[in-house]
């Protein structure tokens, strides 16, 4: 019986090992290949905000755009002087009515 049991805990231990060993390959196969994806996603990600940057400037140039913005809202809107919910009104803005953004 005791031997049935010797025989029984050193398997569990090789198999245990086993186990351990087969994780830890599968670990570090899971961090290379997401390390893969991550660069992969980084590099499509800057060619995307370049492409969008270089759209921009033309854009900018070719329009000759001023930063003006016309209000949408009905009736008005309500222009704060903070982005905060509860900061105080500085003016309402009224609809249709061009605002010239700063910056």
């Amino acid at each position: 019986w005791s031997e049935n049991r010797q025989r029984i805990q050193i398997e569990r231990t090789s198999e245990e090992g086993t186990l351990r060993e087969l994780l830890e390959k599968d670990k570090a196969r899971e961090y290379e290949r997401l390390e893969r994806e991550m660069n992969g996603l980084r590099s499509n990600f800057e060619f995307q905000t370049g492409a969008e940057k270089r759209w921009m400037e033309e854009f900018m140039r070719e329009v000759g755009y001023r930063n003006e913005w016309i209000c949408v809202f009905k009736p008005a809107m309500a222009a704060r002087r903070a982005p905060r919910q509860d900061a105080p009104i500085s003016r309402r803005i009224m609809f249709d009515e061009v605002v010239k953004a700063k910056g």
